[in-house]
């Protein structure tokens, strides 16, 4: 392909003497080097960041639903005469392991089901606590003509 003289004046070629020398002087880029605390320390976070999610997926906010009102609520429903400060009892519905505590009246649990005893009308708040994490359940109960009223806020 290539004749004899044309392959000579390739072989022929080499660097100047200047350049071969810083060539061959020439050292590799340092490694960037990160000291052994700095490491422990990286993954240290990143495991704790791991786990912090894990935590927050595995154990998610407790929820509390109301099913219905209680047995003493129904018999105030077919009575006119209504004691003003007459107790009512709501049924509720809680996820697993959620523990129930309220400052107004007294709460009764039996696995996922709950009732919850509120002392008449007003505003009450229930407090659900599951693992970490805790959300508050309130409801309005009101007097009207038909019997008692109850209103999830």
């Amino acid at each position: 392909m290539f004749d004899d003289n044309t392959k000579q004046a390739w072989q022929d070629i080499s660097p100047s003497r200047e350049l071969k020398e810083r060539a061959l002087n020439q050292t590799a880029p340092a490694k960037k080097i990160i000291s052994f605390p700095a490491k422990v320390l990286r993954n240290a976070i990143s495991a704790a960041a791991c786990i912090a999610i894990a935590l927050m997926l595995l154990n998610p906010t407790p929820q509390v639903t109301l099913v219905g009102t209680g047995p003493d609520v129904a018999m105030a429903a077919y009575s006119r005469q209504v004691p003003a400060q007459q107790g009512m009892t709501l049924v509720l519905e809680t996820t697993r392991n959620t523990t129930l505590t309220t400052e107004d009246g007294w709460v009764e649990q039996d696995g996922n089901t709950a009732l919850w005893h509120v002392p008449g009308e007003g505003e009450f708040t229930l407090i659900a606590v599951s693992g970490g994490r805790s959300t508050e359940f309130c409801v309005q109960v009101t007097l009207t003509d038909d019997g008692r009223s109850v209103t999830v806020k």
